[in-house]
C-alpha cells in the first residue's frame, strides 16, 4: 500500500512525497497524475524521484484528483485534495 503526504503551496504547486506504508521507505519512479474535478483538461503527470518526492506546477485554485501507480504497489487515489 502506499502513503502519499501533499502539500498545497499558495503558487498553485501541488507537491508531496510517497512513500510505502508497510515500512514507510520512499517509492520512486512512482506515476502521480494530477486532474482538476472538472475533468475536462487531461491530467498532469511527474515521476517521484529517489526520496519519492514530486511537485506538479501551475495548478489554478480547484479541487484535484491526485492517482499515484507505482510497480509492486496497488494504484492508490485521493478523490479530493
Amino acid at each position: 500500500m502506499l502513503t502519499l503526504l501533499v502539500v498545497l503551496a499558495m503558487q498553485g504547486d501541488i507537491h508531496g512525497r510517497v512513500v510505502s506504508a508497510a515500512n514507510n521507505t520512499p517509492v520512486a519512479m512512482a506515476t502521480v497524475s494530477v486532474r482538476d474535478s472538472t475533468r475536462a483538461a487531461p491530467p498532469a503527470q511527474t515521476t517521484t524521484d529517489a526520496d519519492g518526492a514530486f511537485r506538479v506546477q501551475a495548478c489554478r485554485p480547484d479541487v484535484y484528483r491526485v492517482r499515484i501507480v507505482a510497480i509492486g504497489y496497488a494504484p492508490r487515489e485521493l478523490p479530493s485534495i
